[in-house]
């Protein structure tokens, strides 16, 4: 009798403690597609060279740390870092075109990170390629609204930069 009293007592319990396992693991899920949707969209504005629409990942104050260049400081300076870039691409009459391959997300609370690697394939006007492969690693926090926000941000050189030369000229085109 006893027995069974228990397991009356015990069953409810046990099935609640897994629902509420199951509805936390859901809520990751959705919170993990929002920062994976981050990088689709970046990918996507980087095709596009819209580094207007890239300022909006990023929190007010946040910091990158890009290769072999300075830190970047606040949202406004990380955009015009991505502009003058596009700008260089387009002087140096190249073209591009950037994958990326998500390794890790995870989700802390109200913060997060992603790591990963981004390939970027440049091309010149003559249709000779160079390929940069960069790691990257992302901390994200949650907006009061429920976004999600690039706070922190750095990448290093995976592979050699080997880019195409500039038509006409012997040296390299700039990074």
């Amino acid at each position: 009798a006893w027995t069974v009293l228990l397991l009356l007592v015990l069953v409810p319990v046990v099935g609640a403690f897994g629902q509420k396992k199951k509805q936390e693991a859901d809520k990751e899920a959705v919170e993990e597609a929002k920062i994976r949707k981050i990088l689709e969209d970046h990918l996507a504005w980087t095709r596009a060279h819209d580094w207007q629409s890239i300022r909006s990942e990023f929190a007010d104050g946040a910091i990158i740390m890009p290769n072999f260049q300075p830190t970047r400081v606040g949202k406004e300076d990380i955009a015009a870092w991505f502009k003058g870039n596009f700008d260089q691409e387009v002087e140096a009459q190249l073209s591009s075109e950037m994958t990326a391959s998500l390794d890790e997300v995870r989700i802390l609370g109200d913060w997060a990170f992603d790591r990963g690697t981004f390939t970027i394939t440049f091309t010149n006007k003559e249709g000779k390629q160079g390929r940069w492969v960069l790691r990257f690693l992302e901390i994200f926090q949650k907006q009061p609204a429920g976004t999600w926000k690039i706070v922190r941000g750095m990448n290093n050189v995976l592979s050699a930069p080997v880019r195409p030369r500039q038509s006409g000229g012997d040296s390299p085109a700039k990074p």
